[in-house]
């Protein structure tokens, strides 16, 4: 997954450099096409590929697995090179592993749902480049064990309320977008700073979750510029 993630930005930096080395759309970089500083509602769909990583020593090896992401953001330009951007997100995680009991093996596939906000801090470095990082909350909706061996296949479904610290999660998200004036793609890398359990529940594995977020996003702004400073006056 760090292999993939610095592919990722490479492939952003040499976007970025070509991008302010030519016009866009054969049109020159001073015109309508900067849009930093505008306010932007939006939505965006995309897929996570998500694992988990041991923290208690369980010896628990896991690979990863796909999952759905889709939601709304919101950015809100302080000037035309910050920002902030809170999102709310419909998003998919998981692993998968597999193992032998009693001479037969099995797979395990966990897909857990949850409402994810994160509150990302923008650093616009270009109009067509920003870095993305800051803090997200989490909560559990439910979750969905399959559990396949040879002879069987079991679906386990449990739904959860706001009743338990370890249905909630802090955690932090990393990131960069290309902006391509109505159109932006959006690349996360996320990981959990809470267990998957609390204190007081003996769950195994105790693990948190990271994960890499790939999305396309679509987003709509006027042609006036208005940053929060303007909004405030």
């Amino acid at each position: 997954m760090k292999k993939i993630i610095l592919h990722l930005f490479i492939i952003a930096a040499f976007a970025t450099k070509s991008f302010s080395q030519e016009n866009y759309l054969g049109m020159p970089q001073e015109n309508k096409t900067d849009v930093r500083d505008r306010w932007m509602l939006g939505f965006k769909l995309g897929e996570n590929a998500s694992n988990i990583f041991d923290t208690k020593g369980d010896d628990f090896s896991s690979s990863a697995k796909f999952g759905r992401v889709g939601g709304l953001f919101l950015a809100m330009p302080i000037d035309e090179n910050i920002g902030i951007e809170p999102e709310i997100l419909f998003s998919q995680k998981g692993f998968q592993t597999v193992g032998n009991m009693a001479d037969n093996s099995f797979q395990l596939r966990r897909t857990t749902d949850f409402i994810d906000v994160p509150l990302l801090f923008q650093f616009k470095l270009s109009q067509f480049f920003t870095l993305c990082t800051g803090p997200e909350y989490s909560f559990l909706l439910k979750q969905k064990d399959k559990f396949t061996n040879s002879n069987l296949s079991v679906e386990q479904l449990n739904a959860f309320e706001n009743n338990s610290l370890n249905k909630n999660y802090l955690g932090y998200v990393f990131g960069f977008d290309l902006n391509f004036q109505h159109f932006i793609f959006g690349v996360r890398s996320g990981w959990d700073a809470t267990n998957n359990s609390s204190s007081n529940h003996n769950s195994s594995p105790q693990y948190k979750n990271v994960w890499l977020q790939a999305s396309l996003g679509y987003r709509f702004y006027n042609n006036q510029p208005q940053t929060i400073f303007n909004q405030l006056n």
